[in-house]
């Protein structure tokens, strides 16, 4: 039995493959849904259906088949376009949805076992108007029909659909969670509202994992600087460092918290900014993770006790084994797309333009909560 994720841009409007391919907290927005798809259990794969060739080259990037099949866009197509690629059951997942969790996802493939189901269909009670922006008025989600009795909206955050005939079977509702979960971005106003949410859930998740750390490790180059290199008429090289990353950094170990650099370049540049900080340097290794190792054994520091902040694929290493100890691995704005998949937080800020300066906002902010908590 083949289960499979269908991810479409409902409607055949130019703002909606638009809306799909902005950033939403350094993402594109249909990244999210990706990522929903991806992690969510009960489903064997995962692909994007559009005509759109903007939409395609996003999905080819993150490593996800691409149908460009506009048929599949629509809902009532989907029957016969299963039976066309032989799927047994599809979740069909709306790509301007970036709140919903993998766990619904995988509680529709689940209902959809049931005896005499032939569709699930995701719903959200209704509850008037939501402010939006700016104090301009809007419903949370256009119109789509209303069921059980006006008590339930049908959203299209998950349509999940038997390879048969929708007609054979009957259509039960799962309704949302939260008026979150239902949230769908369908203007560009939208785009910085889902933008905000989305960061305030990866700090309230990221929160219990910052208390736990001592030692905050930094690659130089795209964190520390913005990735770019001044090369002089001799040869030698300069960078443009960010003062207020360097206040931060001094701010952060008055807290008492550790700091280094590990750094695959040997370039005296590094050494330079490390000493006017006055914090652990470690460059010229391009086995950054046996470097991360070294280091923490030289600091007595165990790997669920750093946060690693990197910005490419030679960071994945040292972000995977942070993380697996439980510790906390941090992605700048800018960083590489494939290395979003290692992190769990990514900073508004892009390296070298204030990233780690956000960061160690972060650290002050729990431990200062935390003070707080423990004189209430």
């Amino acid at each position: 039995m083949s289960n499979a994720a269908v991810i479409v841009t409902l409607g055949n409007s130019s703002q909606e493959s638009d809306l799909a391919r902005r950033r939403v907290a350094g993402r594109e927005l249909i990244c999210h849904t990706l990522d929903q798809a991806r992690a969510a259990k009960g489903l064997g794969s995962v692909f994007v259906a559009s005509a759109d060739v903007a939409i395609a080259e996003i999905a080819w990037r993150e490593g996800v088949r691409v149908e460009l099949h506009a048929g599949a866009r629509e809902l009532g197509s989907i029957p016969a376009y299963l039976r066309e690629k032989a799927i047994d059951r599809v979740v069909v997942l709306d790509a301007l949805m970036p709140l919903r969790s993998p766990e619904q996802i995988a509680q529709a493939v689940e209902m959809l076992d049931r005896p005499g189901v032939s569709r699930v269909q995701s719903a959200r009670a209704v509850q008037g108007e939501v402010w939006r922006s700016k104090g301009a008025r809007t419903s949370l989600l256009g119109a789509k029909g209303l069921e059980d009795g006006a008590r339930f909206e049908a959203t299209p955050s998950i349509v999940a659909l038997k390879r048969r005939s929708t007609s054979t079977g009957k259509t039960v509702l799962l309704p949302s969670p939260d008026a979150l979960s239902a949230f769908r971005v369908d203007s560009y106003d939208a785009l910085d509202v889902a933008e905000s949410i989305v960061y305030a859930r990866q700090r309230s998740a990221m929160r219990p994992l910052l208390r736990r750390v001592r030692l905050l490790v930094l690659d130089f180059d795209g964190v520390m600087t913005n990735n770019l290199v001044m090369v002089m008429q001799d040869g030698s090289e300069g960078v443009l460092c960010n003062r207020s990353d360097g206040l931060g950094i001094g701010m952060l170990k008055s807290a008492g918290l550790g700091v280094a650099v590990l750094s695959a370049e040997t370039n005296p540049v590094v050494a330079r900014r490390c000493e006017k900080l006055a914090i652990e340097c470690v460059q010229g290794v391009k086995d950054k993770l046996a470097g991360l190792k070294r280091l923490l054994e030289m600091k007595g520091v165990d790997a669920g006790e750093v946060a690693y902040v990197g910005n490419d694929v030679n960071d994945v290493p040292c972000m995977d084994h942070v993380t697996a100890h439980g510790g906390v691995a941090i992605g700048v704005a800018d960083a590489h797309p494939a290395v979003r998949a290692h992190v769990q937080g990514v900073t508004r800020l892009p390296g070298g333009y204030g990233a780690v300066r956000e960061v160690v906002d972060w650290f002050l902010q729990v431990r200062q909560d935390s003070a707080g908590a423990a004189h209430a």
